[in-house]
Parts: structure tokens; sequence; C-alpha cells
């Protein structure tokens, strides 16, 4: 089981905080989180596509949806920051 962490506007608009899920890998966690997200709001403010252009990172080191996950990781997803 790993612990999956939404931050920033990614949380305030979907609702969501944290989720529990298994997966061996990060992109295994995108459709159950989609899942949670449209639990919480049925009509969620983000799409699948969105959850998989965030930035991610697991134990504090950013990586790659590709990235293997092991019982206890904790993985944070959060949308990229814009400025100018």
């Amino acid at each position: 089981m790993v612990k999956v962490k939404l931050f920033g506007t990614l949380s305030l608009d979907t609702g969501v905080k944290e989720f529990d899920v298994d997966a061996s890998n990060v992109k295994q966690i995108y459709a159950p989180l989609f899942e949670e997200i449209k639990r919480v709001n049925p009509n969620p403010p983000v799409s699948l596509k969105d959850l998989k252009d965030c930035i991610v990172a697991v134990n504090g080191v950013k990586t790659n949806r590709h990235a293997d996950l092991h019982d206890g990781d904790v993985v944070y997803i959060m949308t990229a920051v814009a400025g100018g």
C-alpha cells in the first residue's frame, strides 16, 4: 500500500488530500485516484490527463510515472506552477 498526497490547487480543487492505493509503479495510481476524485466530486475539475501531466515525487524525490513503488512509499502529486 502506498499513500498518495495531493498538493496545492489540485488538493483544493478536487477535495482530495490523501489517498491509499495498492500500486507497483506510479502509472498505476492514476485511474484509482481519478475514481476517488469523482467519488468526492462527481463533476471533477480535473481530467485523468490533467493528473498525468502533474509533477510527481516519491518519498520527496522528483520522478516520473514509470517509477517503481514499494509498500510504505509516499507519492506526492502537484500541478506545475507557472509565473510571469
